[in-house]
């Protein structure tokens, strides 16, 4: 309990149980109609395509993504909702973790209740946790895992660790990024010796064993398929130690992370690791440590990584609703601390102005398309793609097409196919890049024309593989339309018959 707490201390309204739920449920309520009112983006697109074919793994990621979206679609949702059910739900779940973290933590309601709702009001959130893409189960499976931790460092019971290893392995089938929660809690375990303990209980060992049994089959897959994912995403190390990769952006990465969670927070998240090294006395440093020492391996080595080649901004996501837990314990601890009380009120109520204004822009962003952000607004990839859609497919129709092939881009592939293809609509099959679609069943095509959809400039012609030179000829250039603009433009083709194959492995 956070020092000038009393046993007798009793939690404001606002940090009591039926009002975080209360939020919680109001913001998941206003993302379920939002998940429903947009369409896919291209990434989202594009998994729905491995919802069709599940399997243990894929060319780009392991496969717990399909199986986000295959599971809504189990449940009878259809369209977007379908897609988004499993992210959507994550996005509800993660701050009530957080909310149960700081009490078996700090003891302090205060606490969990502010990291439950600034992670609501968190760009990290409001996309991350609302987009199916592999950041979703990601972000959930980390939390899970370090709320498993924390309740084990609360109860003491070994028993805990078969929770924490079930959650790591399914991490890690979410992406390979959660392979650094294993590197922190190493990390955390070694950095005290009154935790060395920990690895003399055999369900420490046990959990590691599950979760490496979580992640076997798809191992054997991975072994069995040449390791493309691996490949694929381990190989940006390999470009980094010999630099090989592309040009650095560790001003551009760090910006990032700032946005991502919105100033207020990062910077108390940065005060929260100094206070933690420097407040060795105090008694809730047991509860930083774990929230300071298990997000640190992730953290240093994807700024290592910016610096000497690109880091993605999202690729640190699933850690930072555990440094949402840990800015929300300094903007209290702040607040209980003699002198500096007034301080601390400035924090919190920045913190959760600034987070409810960033993320209602974000929001107001991909709802209304009277509102904009000329050059750095991308929210317009959520609208247009029906009309869009239905224009191919009426160029379809009217040129008899018996298919469509799509090239050049795995967004627009997975677009085309869920929006014209999708259902009973037309086959729709990618034309090239084949390695990446290996989970895609040969398939015998029907007689006649095909259509070839390719993503187009305004500006200059689309180019044609040289094998379909005086083969195929430009019928349209449709665009995709969002607030009476347009945003993109794909040139359709008519091919003669046979002229196209779709994309073999």
């Amino acid at each position: 309990m956070p020092s000038g707490i009393t046993s007798d201390y009793v939690s404001p309204l606002w940090a009591r149980p039926f009002f975080i739920i209360i939020v919680v449920a109001a913001v998941t309520a206003f993302k379920i109609w939002l998940a429903g009112a947009t369409n896919l983006v291209a990434d989202e697109a594009y998994y729905a395509m491995w919802a069709e074919y599940l399997q243990p793994g894929y060319f780009d990621h392991p496969p717990m993504v399909a199986l986000f979206i295959a599971g809504g679609q189990a449940l009878g949702m259809e369209g977007e909702f379908g897609v988004r059910l499993f992210a959507v739900g994550a996005g509800a779940l993660v701050p009530l973790l957080l909310y149960r973290m700081a009490v078996a933590l700090f003891a302090d309601a205060r606490v969990g209740a502010l990291a439950a709702i600034w992670s609501l009001f968190t760009p990290s959130s409001a996309l991350g946790l609302f987009l199916t893409t592999p950041d979703a189960p990601s972000i959930l499976f980390w939390t899970l895992a370090l709320w498993a931790v924390a309740e084990l460092a609360q109860s003491r019971h070994p028993r805990w660790w078969y929770a924490v290893g079930l959650f790591a392995g399914l991490g890690v089938l979410s992406k390979y990024t959660n392979l650094f929660f294993g590197a922190g809690l190493v990390l955390w375990i070694l950095i005290r010796p009154a935790r060395w303990g920990y690895l003399t209980q055999r369900q420490l060992w046990l959990g590691g064993l599950l979760a490496g049994l979580v992640v076997a089959p798809h191992l054997l897959w991975s072994a069995a398929n040449d390791w493309p994912s691996f490949t694929l995403q381990f190989g940006r190390s390999a470009d980094l130690i010999d630099g090989q990769g592309p040009p650095a952006n560790l001003g551009e990465f760090l910006a990032s992370q700032v946005l991502i969670v919105g100033p207020f927070l990062f910077v108390l998240i940065v005060l929260g690791y100094g206070l933690h090294l420097l407040h060795r006395w105090r008694m809730d440093r047991e509860g930083t440590s774990l929230l300071v020492w298990s997000s640190l391996p992730i953290l240093v080595y994807f700024l290592v990584h910016a610096a000497g080649s690109r880091a993605e901004a999202n690729w640190t996501q699933p850690v930072w609703p555990a440094l949402t837990l840990l800015g929300a314990w300094t903007a209290v601890t702040i607040a209980d601390s003699r002198g500096f009380r007034a301080l601390g009120q400035i924090l919190i109520g920045g913190r959760t102005i600034a987070g409810i204004a960033l993320v209602g822009l974000i929001y107001a962003q991909a709802s209304l398309p009277q509102v904009r952000v000329a050059g750095t607004d991308r929210t317009d990839e959520l609208h247009g793609w029906e009309a869009a859609a239905a224009r191919i497919d009426e160029l379809a129709e009217s040129q008899n097409a018996s298919w469509i092939g799509v090239s050049g881009s795995y967004g627009l592939t997975g677009l085309v196919r869920f929006y014209v293809g999708g259902g009973e609509g037309r086959l729709v099959l990618p034309v090239d890049d084949g390695a990446r679609y290996g989970f895609l069943p040969k398939l015998d095509l029907p007689g006649g024309p095909a259509l070839l959809v390719v993503d187009a400039d305004a500006d200059r012609a689309p180019q044609l593989p040289a094998s379909l030179a005086n083969r195929a000829r430009l019928i349209e250039i449709v665009s995709r339309d969002w607030g009476g603009e347009p945003r993109d433009f794909y040139a359709v083709f008519r091919v003669e018959d046979g002229a196209l194959a779709p994309a073999r492995r």
